[in-house]
C-alpha cells in the first residue's frame, strides 16, 4: 500500500512542493536581491524553473504543488519587476506597481495555460490595478499620499460590486441570456462548472482589494497624520462592515485580515506617541476586536439594522475625514469666499 501511495500521486506532490519551498526560500538570501542585471537573469531563471515545474505537475499531482509554485514563480517576477525599476531610478510606489504587474502577468498567462491558480491570478491581477493606478497618480507630480486616501475609498465601494462581476466571469450571465433570449437549456454540469468559477474569481478578487486597502491603510498610518490615521481606521472599520455581505469563510477573511492589519498598525502608532492613556485603550480594544472577530453570526433583524446604521454613521464620518485629510476642505474655502 505504501508503495502504491509512492507511485501514484504522494511522491510527485512532495517533490512539488519540496521544490516550491526551495525556490522560495532562495529569494531570501542577500544575493538574490543585489540590484544587478545579473541578479535579474537569475530572477528570470527561477520563474521559467518554477513553471517548468507546474508544467510537469500539472497531471502528476492536485492543484496545491502547482499553485504553490506559480505563487513562487510570481515573486520571482515581482523581485525581477522591482530590481528592473530600482536600476532605472525609479520611486519605490512605481517599483512596487511594477513588481504587482510583472507577478501577475506571469501568474496569469502561466495559470490559464496550467488550469490551475485562478484565485490567486484574480488576485494579483487587481492588487495590479490597485498598484497600477497608485503608481500613475504619483508619477503625475501629486502628493503620494493622496492616491493611498482615495483608493480604500474605491474599494469600499467596490466590494460591494464583485459578486455581479464575478458571476459575468464565471459565464453565468452568458447562460442566463441564453436560457432567457434563446430558450436553450443549461446543462446542469456547466452551471456547476460556471458557479465553481465565479467562486474562484470571487475570492480572488476580494483578496487583491483587501490587500491593496490594507497595504495603503498601513502605510498611510506609519507615513501621515492625525487625519490620514483616523481616515485609515475609519476605512478598515468599513472593510469589516463590508465584509458582512459574505457568507463564505474564504470571502471573509480577507477582508478581516486588513481590518487587523491595519487597526494593528494604528495601534503601534498610537503606543509609540508615548501617551498614559495609550495602553489601556489599546488593551480594551484587544478585547472588543476579539469579541466583535470571533463571535458567531446571529441573525436578527435588530442587529442587522443597528449595524446599518453604525455602518452609515461610519461611512459619513470617513467621508468628513476624507475631505479634510485630502485638502478639498481647503480649496473649497476660497471657492465660498468668491
Amino acid at each position: 500500500m505504501t508503495e502504491d501511495r509512492l507511485g501514484g500521486t504522494l511522491q510527485p506532490a512532495f517533490a512539488l512542493w519540496s521544490a516550491a519551498t526551495v525556490l522560495g526560500g532562495a529569494i531570501l538570501l542577500p544575493a538574490a536581491r543585489v540590484a544587478e542585471w545579473t541578479t535579474i537573469a537569475t530572477a528570470g531563471l527561477a520563474v521559467l524553473v518554477a513553471l517548468s515545474l507546474a508544467w510537469w505537475g500539472r497531471r502528476r499531482t492536485g492543484s496545491g504543488p502547482v499553485t504553490a509554485l506559480l505563487a513562487v514563480a510570481g515573486v520571482w517576477a515581482a523581485l525581477a519587476g522591482w530590481l528592473s525599476t530600482v536600476l532605472l531610478d525609479r520611486v519605490p510606489v512605481v517599483a512596487a506597481a511594477a513588481a504587482t504587474v510583472c507577478a501577475a502577468g506571469i501568474v496569469t498567462i502561466a495559470g490559464r495555460l496550467l488550469g490551475f491558480g485562478r484565485p490567486l491570478a484574480t488576485a494579483l491581477l487587481v492588487g495590479a490595478m490597485v498598484a497600477a493606478a497608485v503608481a500613475a497618480w504619483a508619477a503625475l507630480g501629486s502628493d503620494v499620499r493622496q492616491p493611498l486616501r482615495v483608493v480604500p475609498v474605491l474599494v469600499v465601494l467596490g466590494v460591494g460590486l464583485l459578486p455581479r462581476f464575478a458571476l459575468g466571469a464565471g459565464g453565468m450571465a452568458e447562460a442566463s441570456f441564453r436560457l432567457r433570449a434563446a430558450g436553450q437549456a443549461v446543462p446542469p454540469e456547466q452551471v456547476d462548472r460556471s458557479l465553481r468559477v465565479a467562486e474562484e474569481h470571487l475570492i480572488g478578487g476580494i483578496t487583491g482589494l483587501a490587500a491593496g486597502a490594507g497595504v495603503c491603510g498601513v502605510v498611510l498610518i506609519g507615513t501621515g497624520d492625525h487625519r490620514d490615521v483616523a481616515l485609515a481606521l475609519g476605512l478598515a472599520l468599513l472593510l469589516w462592515l463590508r465584509s458582512r455581505l459574505f457568507e463564505r469563510t474564504g470571502q471573509v477573511l480577507p477582508l478581516r485580515l486588513a481590518t487587523a492589519a491595519v487597526v494593528l498598525a494604528g495601534a503601534v502608532r498610537v503606543l509609540l506617541l508615548g501617551w498614559d492613556w495609550a495602553l489601556p485603550a489599546a488593551l480594551g480594544a484587544v478585547l472588543v476586536l476579539t469579541i466583535a472577530f470571533g463571535s458567531r453570526r446571529v441573525r436578527s433583524t435588530g442587529r442587522g439594522r443597528l449595524l446599518r446604521v453604525g455602518e452609515l454613521l461610519v461611512a459619513a464620518a470617513t467621508v468628513v475625514v476624507l475631505v479634510a485629510a485630502t485638502g478639498l476642505a481647503e480649496l473649497a474655502d476660497p471657492l465660498a469666499r468668491q
